[in-house]
């Protein structure tokens, strides 16, 4: 904690020129910014600015837009996280929490991928979600919504070749 920088700013404006001075400065190993929505001043120009700051400072940039949709930015990646119910523990006691990350894009040509990790209170680091126990039943075929998603497929294949 001693060595952790906290900016609370009174407008996005001024979290804009906070973080820009942040991702300029070489000593810092990242700057995180929190915004809620989508404000204007957020723009393709501004992450533009910000992630080549980082790129010249070698300073780790995070951007994270809470309740808001994806728009064009300069970001290196786009990534979603969002919560997921955690596995209960012994005598049903709360589990670890977990998470859905998705790499939806990247500057680097990745293609998209899923991870399930859960948050390892022990080791502090993520840890992959162990696999649900038990096989999965398939639908069977005699009931309308397996019907309906062969007759889907079918209908796939057809546009399809």
């Amino acid at each position: 904690p001693r060595r952790l920088i906290l900016v609370r700013a009174r407008d996005p404006t001024s979290l804009l020129r906070a973080a820009l001075e942040g991702a300029r400065c070489p000593a810092l190993a990242a700057v995180v910014i929190g915004v809620w929505g989508r404000p204007k001043v957020l723009d393709l120009t501004a992450t533009r600015r910000l992630s080549l700051a980082a790129q010249i400072s070698r300073v780790s940039l995070l951007v994270v837009r809470a309740g808001a949709e994806p728009e064009p930015s300069a970001a290196e990646t786009r990534w979603s996280v969002q919560s997921m119910p955690s596995v209960a523990l012994e005598a049903n006691a709360p589990g670890r929490p977990a998470f859905s990350v998705r790499l939806l894009r990247s500057r680097s040509g990745a293609s998209p991928q899923a991870y399930f990790v859960e948050w390892d209170r022990a080791t502090r680091s993520f840890v992959e979600r162990p696999p649900l126990s038990g096989g999965v039943v398939p639908l069977s075929a005699d009931r309308p919504a397996a019907a309906a998603a062969a007759a889907a497929d079918v209908a796939v294949l057809r546009r399809a070749g």
